[in-house]
């Protein structure tokens, strides 16, 4: 019996996990336009490596991910830390999550926080509601606002909730919290990414690598080429570029849906969602700055207040345990313009910019409209999936269980 054509667009963490699991029972074909990886990509600075999309670590509380990820980089080829990252605030570093360290802010802070969290039940709605409700008035204005106005550059109003995953977001019970402030507070408490995971060597990129070499029944096209439509003709798909038309049975989409550059013109016939500005980038420096020589226990630290640039700096030096002066720092996209940058009395020297122009897919509050073309699009053997495939902002280690779902999925249609 001849073996299924599979086309996965798209060779992101999510593509490659597909393939990987695909090739040994279809015939795989990975289109890729620029590099491989997608934005689980690093380079070396004077023997630091930096994940150049900003920095990724792994964690996974998924058995089967982490199986998948330790057969493919094992154990001993990743560092393991206990996450400690802090917030600069008020000319003082504070810990992190910020309602675990409120006491640090002043009693009279604590006290009317804990009086207003936890008051209303938290409305989903959109995600200034969602903050505001969730952490009351006054944690809002100080933290959650300002930092979630900085990084989304998007009315708060305008985002939805859905993405959020209730691991990310420590409890609100306020007999635990006034518990934790009074006891000096609590960097873990059971949030995801608690403690974390990072390659010994070749940053992130080498996960990446290391997928990529198990590809060998995969036929990868990569370097421009860029899919314009997708076609179905006589009940098979045709998947068509500038210098390739691809017949398959099964397509596997992990680019973007919406707003994209160079966007697919023709999807079997099915009308695209059209929304309005639905996704950020990120101004990801690489720079030297001796903050985390004289703080070598922070991990990274957020910063939500609107005089710095940036909204997130990160010890990547210590996430591979080394000493050196170089970070990583994240700025909202298109917010950097070769103006100086410090921290506290420390300047930042520049060695690098990358300006990303999508890096967080921003779910809109009526996420129906892409529910809706995803479903349609999958009863024409058209999978959507991964961060931009679902336009959900998902972490990597939900990449990679999307991609193995998919090719389960992909299987079990074939087998009917």
């Amino acid at each position: 019996m001849n073996k299924k054509r599979i086309v996965i667009v798209g060779g992101g963490i999510t593509g490659l996990v597909a393939a990987h699991f695909l090739q040994d029972d279809c015939e795989v074909i990975l289109l890729e336009k620029g590099e491989i990886g997608g934005m689980c990509r690093s380079k070396p600075y004077n023997g630091v490596d930096v994940d150049i999309y900003g920095g990724h670590i792994f964690n996974t509380k998924d058995r089967e991910v982490m199986d998948f990820v330790f057969k493919i980089l094992p154990p001993n080829k990743w560092f393991s830390h206990i996450r400690n990252a802090s917030i600069y605030i008020e000319d003082k570093i504070i810990g992190f999550p910020f309602e675990h360290y409120m006491f640090e802010l002043g009693n009279d802070f604590m006290e009317t926080c804990l009086n207003e969290i936890g008051k209303a039940e938290p409305d989903t709605s959109n995600l200034y509601k969602y903050l505001l409700t969730r952490f009351g008035p006054t944690a809002f204005e100080k933290y959650f606002g300002p930092y979630n106005e900085k990084i989304w550059q998007t009315p708060l109003e305008e985002i939805g909730t859905n993405w959020i995953n209730a691991g990310k977001v420590p409890c609100s019970d306020i007999s635990k919290l006034r518990t934790i402030n009074q006891a000096g507070g609590d960097n873990d408490h059971g949030m995801i990414h608690s403690n974390f995971y990072y390659p010994k060597s070749g940053g992130i990129q080498s996960l990446i690598n290391g997928i990529k070499e198990t590809l060998d029944k995969t036929m990868i096209l990569d370097k421009g080429e860029e899919v314009k439509s997708i076609e179905k003709i006589l009940g098979r798909l045709n998947v068509v570029g500038e210098d390739f038309y691809i017949r398959s049975d099964y397509v596997i989409y992990t680019g973007p849906l919406v707003g994209a550059a160079g966007e697919i013109k023709e999807w079997c016939g099915i009308p695209r969602p059209k929304l309005p500005q639905v996704y950020h980038g990120t101004d990801c420096i690489v720079a030297q700055c001796d903050f985390f020589l004289d703080n070598p226990n922070i991990s990274w630290m957020y910063v939500p207040e609107k005089q710095y640039p940036f909204h997130r700096i990160a010890n990547i030096a210590k996430f591979q345990e080394l000493k050196s002066d170089i970070v990583l720092v994240e700025c909202p996209g298109k917010t950097y313009y070769n103006q100086s940058l410090s921290i506290d009395k420390y300047p930042i020297k520049i060695l690098d910019v990358f300006r990303h122009t999508r890096t967080y897919p921003i779910e809109p509050v009526r996420l129906h409209y892409l529910q809706r073309f995803q479903e349609e699009m999958k009863r024409h053997n058209v999978f959507c999936c991964g961060r931009w495939g679902r336009h959900q902002y998902m972490n990597m280690d939900l990449c990679i269980r999307d991609g193995m779902n998919i090719a389960k999925e992909v299987k079990q249609n074939n087998d009917k």
